[in-house]
């Protein structure tokens, strides 16, 4: 064979080899470019709220690729969010169990694994998962968030007060009284389970924690009022009224039945005098005292209690209602026809120039609410 032909016959070989690495290397960056384009068309349809024809696109590229750990994490996310958790489980076991799992992707599937648990409300198996977290890092915010979570849910309210003082040294803007809230939750377990001793030093210690929260001495009084301490009872019924004047109404027939008890029936109407001055605008503290004069058959100043907290809230039904009500027992029936056909022209009036749409009430006849902007009103 001649040098020539050998010298052409390498030269082929050179040239062929050249050309399918070529081509082989050509078919590749075309399968990658495909795969990307998939996980763009997927996170696309994530964008626009389509998850179930995410979750085909990104199974179509963990079929194409089993080594594309990110994909099988949409997957399995996706199960998650469309109602599959077990399935989700199954995928992410099978990811933590591969070999090379790195430490970033550990943590995105332990996070990944406590949410799959969530939903299925086994919290005591995802607060499992979040402490794998924070073995990883100590400082991941997720983590932190999560572990008071779980506790919140599982009500460890003890170790849910050590996880928010964590959260809040990354989130300061939290509520600073969520910790008492918590020490009364675990007062109250305490005293379900019948160890009340346990209960009353917890809650004593919640009323030294930070802001006061007005639980704690609801139940103290509670505690106090059934153990037969009436005048301590009294005490902390009276601290949880001026601490929540919405709800500080529900403890005031215990507080006159307590000082009944005692003999101390002056003593009602100077708790709601005392009552009344740091609450000057409240209507459950007036129509307490006007029931307890009332009761006393000291009808005229029951009725003028009610006349001067109706100077602060005029519109106040509950007020004219107790006012007929008194006008009526003094006999004065005059003024008491007088103030029904008042409240009726009142509610008449308000009704014509009340919004269909959004119930914002007009001074005048106006065809454009001032609140929502729309046109339809009851006069129409």
């Amino acid at each position: 064979m001649s040098p020539e032909v050998i010298i052409f016959g390498i030269a082929i070989i050179i040239l062929g080899g050249g050309f399918i690495a070529w081509f082989f290397s050509r078919r590749k960056n075309v399968t990658r470019m495909t795969t990307h384009d998939l996980e763009i068309q997927g996170l696309n349809l994530l964008l626009q709220e389509r998850p179930q024809e995410a979750l085909e696109i990104f199974l179509n590229i963990a079929r194409r690729d089993t080594n594309n750990v990110r994909a099988y994490m949409q997957v399995a996310d996706l199960y998650r969010q469309l109602g599959s958790p077990r399935k989700s489980i199954d995928i992410h076991d099978d990811l933590l169990n591969r070999p090379g799992v790195t430490d970033h992707f550990k943590t995105m599937i332990y996070q990944s694994l406590a949410e799959d648990h969530e939903v299925l409300g086994q919290f005591e198996k995802a607060l499992e998962y979040v402490t794998s977290v924070l073995k990883i890092n100590k400082k991941d915010p997720w983590a932190i968030e999560a572990r008071h979570t779980y506790l919140k849910a599982l009500r460890d309210w003890e170790k849910a007060s050590d996880a928010f003082e964590k959260l809040q040294a990354i989130k300061p803007d939290l509520d600073g009284r969520i910790p008492t809230l918590y020490k009364v939750e675990e007062a109250l377990v305490k005293l379900k389970n019948g160890d009340k001793q346990e209960a009353v030093s917890l809650l004593k210690q919640a009323i030294k924690i930070g802001k006061p929260i007005p639980a704690a001495y609801y139940h103290l009084g509670k505690i106090n009022q059934s153990s037969g301490q009436l005048k301590h009872a009294i005490d902390y019924y009276t601290s949880f009224a001026e601490l929540d004047p919405e709800l500080g109404s529900l403890v005031f027939p215990e507080i006159e039945k307590m000082y009944f008890e005692l003999g101390q029936f002056d003593s009602v109407e100077q708790f709601y005098n005392r009552l009344r001055a740091k609450q000057p605008g409240s209507i459950d503290v007036a129509v307490g005292l006007a029931g307890h004069l009332e009761s006393k058959g000291e009808l005229e100043d029951a009725l003028s209690i009610i006349d001067e907290s109706l100077q602060l809230k005029p519109l106040s039904h509950r007020l004219l209602l107790i006012r007929l009500n008194l006008l009526n027992k003094l006999g004065k029936t005059n003024s008491a026809q007088e103030q029904i056909q008042s409240m009726l022209a009142s509610e008449y009036r308000k009704n014509k120039l009340t919004c269909k749409h959004c119930g914002h009430s007009e001074e005048y006849p106006v065809y454009l609410c001032s609140e929502c902007g729309n046109l339809t009103f009851n006069h129409d």
